[in-house]
C-alpha cells in the first residue's frame, strides 16, 4: 500500500521518516529530498512482532577506549532522547514555531525537519509509538564525532493516512546516525541517518 501525495514513498519509508529519520535531512543540503523508495512488501498487523530474535554484536566495546565509549554514550544518550520526545510530535503533525525550536536542539538542519512535519501535516499522515531497538553499537568515534549502528524493530509504529492504517515492515532494519558536536556547544546534534526511508537499501539485521 502506498500512501497518497508522498509519490513513492511506501509504508516502512513513512514510518522510519517521522520517528527516525528526518534526520537524514540533517546533511547541509536544505534542497536535498529523499529518494523515492518502493511500497513495503509487507502486510502484518502492527504492533504483533512476527521475527526472531537477532544476534545482538558482542566484544565491539574493546575496539575502543574509555573516553570514546563514553562519548559514544553521550550520543547515544541525545538519539534516545530525541525519538522519545519527538514521538507526541509525528504523532500528531502540526507544525508551528516551537516545533521548529525543538528540531533545532536536535538536528544541524531543523528548516527540512520542519518541511517534513508539514508534509505530514499537509498529507495527513501520523505516527504513533516508537520502534523497537534491539540492539545499539558504535561504528566509528573520533573526538566529539560518533556513528551508532542499530537493530530495530518498527513492528510497534502505526502509521495512518486519513485514519487508514498502512501496514509496516515485520523485519528487523539496520540503521546508522551520524551525531557530533558542533563548536560552541556541548551537546551533540544529529547529522545524518542512513535507513530505508532516505534512499537506503534495506538490510535486515542478519545480514
Amino acid at each position: 500500500m502506498r500512501i497518497r501525495s508522498y509519490r513513492r514513498h511506501g509504508a516502512t519509508a513513512v514510518a522510519l521518516a517521522g520517528l527516525v529519520l528526518a534526520a537524514a535531512a540533517c546533511n547541509g543540503d536544505s534542497n536535498a529530498n529523499p529518494d523515492p523508495l518502493p511500497p513495503s512488501s509487507s502486510s502484518s498487523t502492527p504492533g504483533i512482532p512476527t521475527t526472531s530474535p537477532t544476534p545482538t554484536p558482542t566484544g565491539w566495546e574493546s575496539e575502543f577506549t574509555e573516553e570514546q565509549l563514553a562519548e559514544y554514550q553521550a550520543a547515544l544518550g541525545r538519539w534516545e532522547d530525541y525519538q522519545r520526545e519527538s514521538e507526541p510530535i509525528w504523532s500528531d503533525p502540526q507544525p508551528t514555531a516551537e516545533t521548529l525550536k525543538f528540531f533545532a536542539g536536535y538536528f544541524y538542519n531543523e528548516d527540512l525537519i520542519q518541511n517534513r512535519l508539514e508534509q505530514y501535516a499537509e498529507g495527513k499522515v501520523k505516527v504513533d509509538g516508537l520502534p523497537n531497538i534491539l540492539w545499539s553499537k558504535a561504528l566509528s568515534i573520533s573526538g566529539k564525532s560518533v556513528t551508532i549502528r542499530q537493530c530495530f524493530d518498527p513492528a510497534n509504529v502505526r502509521v495512518t493516512q486519513d485514519g487508514q492504517v498502512i501496514p509496516n515492515s515485520n523485519t528487523p532494519i539496520l540503521r546508522e546516525v551520524d551525531l557530533s558536536v558542533p563548536q560552541g556547544r556541548s551537546d551533540y546534534l544529529i547529522q545524518q541517518i542512513h535507513d530505508p526511508s532516505w534512499g537506503r537499501k534495506e538490510q535486515p539485521c542478519a545480514a
